[in-house]
């Protein structure tokens, strides 16, 4: 059985990989936020380890600054693979935050490496990078691994250090390291971002919560959109296909525009959708386009299936499961990141 650890675990990445790693038979180390309480413990459980019957499935509240705590778990369970997503996600919470997003997401990542290095193990560890090391594309050609390197937020210039530590690393201790580059993943039980967000607003329409759908200035902007599930599948193939000390995007090769996005969005709902433009949610730097591409992770045997629409249809319909009322963008970042 292999032993699996995963950082982030309780995110939105986090969970899909959880599930995807208990169904392919793993023993799964679950790192979750101290701060959130762990998703099977009972009422007030929330500084305790909690294993469930069978023992494959362990979630330990650690906060990834904690290196002693870090280091410790590492040592005790002797994963055989490694899934670093923990971190601050947010580009727009990284320039209220530019100090503590650095902090969390650079030494975070130095913190798990160490602790392999100190329990002389060598498994195949992936580090969670973002696109939002990519320049922004001026010549609407697909950004490879090569292109070049200019982040637009301090998130950006975060996950760029994190790049760099997974190639360091690899060749300073031979460690098996990966650097993973997603691009926009979308998908069931994610907050903040533009489809989600956009999904339950239309939801609370339907529901006479809400009267319009906000938006911001989206005309001319495209954005490379992939499922959770194939997101996921990728992870899975770089920690055992992938070559050590390389990076790979992960990404759906094909650019879609945001009004294409709301317009199967609205298309979807029974009812009417209007529309309102709000001027408040631009962001100190927009990128108008960043589409990747995923020739080296279907080199190495991944290859995505679904589609942009079927992903779409999958949030709006979580949301309606869900009725919930649409959170603010505020609220919704922070349990995101929490």
């Amino acid at each position: 059985m292999i032993t699996s650890l995963v950082t982030g675990a309780n995110g939105f990445i986090g969970s899909h990989l959880v599930n995807f790693l208990i169904a392919r038979g793993d023993k799964v180390i679950e790192i979750t936020s101290p701060r959130c309480k762990p998703k099977c413990a009972s009422s007030g459980e929330t500084t305790l380890r909690f294993k469930n019957e069978s023992n494959t499935r362990i979630q330990i509240p650690v906060d990834i600054l904690d290196e002693a705590k870090i280091k410790s778990v590492i040592s005790e369970y002797k994963p055989d693979e490694i899934y670093h997503l923990a971190g601050q996600s947010s580009p727009t919470v990284s320039w209220e935050r530019p100090a503590h997003t650095m902090r969390v997401n650079y030494e975070g990542s130095i913190n798990v490496l160490n602790g392999v290095l100190d329990a002389k193990l060598n498994p195949a560890i992936v580090l969670a990078g973002s696109s939002s090391i990519y320049a922004q594309d001026k010549h609407s050609l697909l950004i490879t691994e090569n292109s070049e390197c200019s982040p637009s937020s301090p998130y950006g210039i975060s996950k760029l250090a994190v790049d760099h530590l997974a190639h360091n690393y690899h060749k300073a201790f031979n460690l098996k390291v990966f650097s993973a580059r997603p691009f926009y993943l979308i998908g069931t039980m994610k907050l903040g971002d533009v489809c989600s967000d956009w999904a339950r607003n239309i939801v609370d329409i339907e529901n006479g919560v809400a009267k319009v759908i906000s938006i911001g200035e989206i005309s001319g902007v495209i954005r490379d959109f992939l499922s959770i599930e194939e997101g996921i599948r990728g992870l899975a193939r770089i920690a055992t296909h992938g070559k050590p000390g390389e990076s790979y995007n992960i990404c759906s090769g094909i650019g879609v525009l945001l009004d294409d996005v709301l317009s199967i969005l609205i298309n979807a709902s029974p009812i009417e959708i209007p529309i309102y433009f709000d001027e408040s949610k631009r962001r100190p730097i927009e990128e108008l386009v960043k589409v990747g591409d995923n020739s080296k992770l279907k080199g190495i045997g991944w290859n995505p299936i679904i589609n942009i629409e079927q992903s779409l249809n999958e949030i709006l319909d979580y949301w309606r499961s869900r009725s919930l009322g649409f959170q603010s963008n505020d609220a919704a970042k922070k349990e995101e990141n929490d």
